[in-house]
């Protein structure tokens, strides 16, 4: 394709052939030209790959010439990112230089001048000063501060990572995933890509007998039978012997309870056992006696939802039904709602955004709806918002899974085939078709549930906000009721409008004063996030979960953190904790004296 190749309107590869010309008086002009073409290019990852493909180019005829990149010897990879966060033309040249170390550590160009043991060596030193970024967790700091120099950045260092490793890679891609992994969430493509871009980078010999293999086998090959196969694993699960199906089912259950992630073969165990050998059903998915009392109580609807809704590209629902199957919620109401949706057709609208956004209109809407509703529903603490301003109505939908799973199953069916949510407040009724409901942002790919029900419940929500934003008080002490349509407790207090905000939170929520809030819990509350400088950064929906004792005895705060990981640290000395601290999945905890500084608005019994 050579300098025809042009990337939509862009320039670029025509101007680096002018570039390149002997004789050229006007060189700097065009180079000027070159760095404004490429600030268009760092957009996304097609960009980045048009400008790797021109950086030896560049390189050869002289760009870097008289300037700070012109002796490689020379770079310093701690000042990268300050120049990539600076923008403009100074983040262009450092992104093409950059690339150009990349051509070379990966012996794509051989340069006369820059030995690729010193190129890779560079890279090396450039990604470990930057792996904060590279994967970056989806905090509320990201949300509120995140800029286009932020996205750029995080696209050049994720395309070189691809292309290029470092030593000890593999430990620190092994803390992220357990770190994610831990909090269970529904959505597990951020895990993936971490796994992918771990055997990317390795050797195989390098992860075997490592904890990352755990994690790689998961979502590959999770058992014994699995790794065997030479042919169809279906066909194999059809010849074995009960006792071999029986291990095989164990060992699934294992893979997927240690790690929380599942691969394409539960898929096809699961769908196998329900035809053929039903009693395997309860023993892969690791039900406890309640589990399969609620299995075998159940059997014809659970059939219908792995016959209708676990498929490939739902894998991640079959860990979604063993959870669910161990909630006490299948009374007579809610298991008729479950099958009178399952018959459920969406409208047009929620069926074309449904299939556009999940596995290439490879699968019917319905199919993901309902295998969304079974995550939604046995993992509402798994429940992410994204990279969305709506931990309102993501709270809501975990909420409404715990205490309410009826109401959340009429709200879907509503929104699917009215193409609508009604909501009552102070005696109004709010429609949101007659609103303006805004699209989310999808660069962290959501559940479909949320998907569905997340931006016309963000429509009521800033609704409702204008119609009583004059009132002189926290304008949740009315909202969040009505919201969350019942179970919120009527008493508010917000540290703006009491000063005995701290009083009154440690005599209604401390054991030492009350033993009775538990029973009321789940409630929502709102926190304000502060960054690592303790500025603060603005107001976040939580739901307190539970308060109790950590394994050392100290008292805690268990809560629903919206963001998709609430790992997370809030001021500089505030750090959240997922795991080690006595907290059940999905959870995040602090001190109580710690959530304390943090919280500034709760709900308490009157």
């Amino acid at each position: 394709m050579g300098l025809l190749w042009h990337v939509g309107e862009n320039q670029f590869p025509y101007l680096v052939g002018l570039y390149g010309q002997n004789g050229k008086n006007d060189k700097q002009m065009i180079k000027e030209s070159l760095l404004q073409e490429a600030q268009e290019l760092m957009n996304d990852r097609i960009g980045i790959e048009c400008l790797f493909k021109y950086a030896p180019s560049l390189d050869q005829y002289g760009f870097f010439s008289g300037g700070p990149w012109e002796n490689a010897s020379k770079l310093q990879p701690q000042l990268v990112r300050g120049t990539l966060a600076a923008g403009g033309k100074l983040a262009a040249a450092e992104t093409i230089s950059n690339l150009r170390m990349l051509a070379v550590a990966t012996g794509l160009y051989i340069s006369p001048y820059i030995p690729r043991e010193d190129a890779k060596s560079y890279l090396d030193k450039v990604l470990t000063h930057n792996l904060d970024i590279l994967y970056q967790p989806e905090t509320e700091e990201m949300r509120i501060k995140g800029t286009q120099e932020t996205l750029q950045i995080r696209q050049l260092f994720e395309f070189i990572f691809t292309q290029h490793s470092f030593p000890g890679i593999l430990t620190f891609l092994t803390e992220e995933i357990k770190k994610l992994s831990i909090q269970r969430p529904i959505i597990t493509s951020n895990i993936e890509k971490l796994i992918a871009s771990g055997i990317n980078c390795t050797m195989e010999d390098q992860r075997i007998n490592t904890e990352f293999h755990r994690f790689e086998s998961a979502v590959t090959l999770p058992s014994e039978l699995s790794r065997q196969y030479k042919g169809n694993y279906v066909e194999d699960l059809a010849h074995s012997t009960e006792t071999i199906l029986a291990k095989e089912a164990e060992q699934l259950s294992r893979s997927m309870h240690d790690t929380g992630l599942v691969s394409k073969v539960h898929v096809h165990f699961i769908t196998f056992a329900v035809k053929h050998h039903f009693h395997l059903v309860g023993k892969m998915l690791g039900l406890s006696s309640d589990g399969f009392r609620r299995l075998n109580a159940n059997a014809d609807l659970v059939k219908k939802l792995i016959e209708i809704a676990i498929k490939p590209h739902t894998k991640q629902s079959v860990y979604g039904l063993s959870r669910l199957l161990e909630r006490d919620i299948f009374t007579a109401d809610f298991t008729n709602r479950l099958e009178v949706f399952i018959r459920t057709v969406p409208v047009p609208e929620a069926e074309n955004k449904l299939k556009a956004l999940y596995y290439d209109n490879e699968l019917e809407a319905s199919v993901s709806l309902l295998a969304g509703i079974v995550s939604v529903l046995g993992q509402p603490l798994g429940i992410g918002q994204g990279f969305n301003p709506c931990c309102q109505s993501t709270r809501a939908l975990s909420y409404w899974a715990q205490k309410d799973p009826v109401f959340l199953l009429d709200l879907l069916a509503e929104a699917v085939t009215n193409g609508n949510i009604t909501c009552f407040f102070e005696g109004i009724t709010i429609d949101s078709c007659a609103l303006t409901v805004k699209d989310l942002d999808y660069t962290i790919p959501m559940d479909s549930v949320s998907v569905v029900l997340v931006p016309p419940l963000h429509a009521i929500y800033e609704d409702m906000i204008k119609r009583i934003g004059f009132r002189g008080e926290d304008i949740h002490k009315v909202i969040n009721p009505a919201f969350h349509r019942s179970g919120v407790l009527s008493g508010f207090a917000d540290k703006y409008h009491h000063d005995d905000f701290s009083d009154q939170f440690q005599n209604y929520y401390h054991p030492a004063y009350s033993n009775t809030i538990n029973s009321y819990l789940p409630q929502p509350a709102g926190i304000v996030i502060y960054d690592q400088n303790d500025q603060a950064l603005g107001a976040h929906a939580i739901l307190i979960q539970r308060i109790g004792e950590d394994p050392e005895g100290n008292n805690r705060v268990y809560f629903y953190n919206p963001n998709n990981d609430s790992s997370q640290t809030w001021g500089s000395n505030i750090k959240t904790s997922v795991t080690e601290n006595g907290e059940l999945e999905g959870e995040s905890s602090l001190l109580f004296a710690d959530f304390l500084t943090c919280l500034y608005a709760f709900h308490y019994p009157e």
